[in-house]
């Protein structure tokens, strides 16, 4: 059986354009990953063993970012229990 943090994540890359910032920053701090932002248009979120991603506000979610934000939670979670 799929972790619950797997299935939303999941969820999050069908449907990609209903996803904001705003639900990267609560699925980082449901997950122990840190996240600020300065007074810039980037947010940057952090695993707590230092890898770090980078996202800027001005433009839309792209799957890339995505996928790259999956992994990072992936890290945060169970790094030996990856999602398929």
């Amino acid at each position: 059986m799929k972790h619950t943090y797997c299935l939303l994540l999941d969820k999050l890359l069908e449907n990609e354009r209903m996803w904001t910032f705003s639900t990267l920053q609560s699925l980082a701090e449901r997950y122990g990953v840190s996240w600020y932002q300065g007074n810039t248009e980037h947010v940057v979120f952090k695993h707590p063993y230092g890898k770090h991603l980078t996202i800027s506000t001005s433009r839309p979610l792209k799957t890339v970012q995505i996928v790259a934000f999956k992994h990072l939670l992936q890290l945060a979670v169970t790094p030996e229990e990856p999602c398929e």
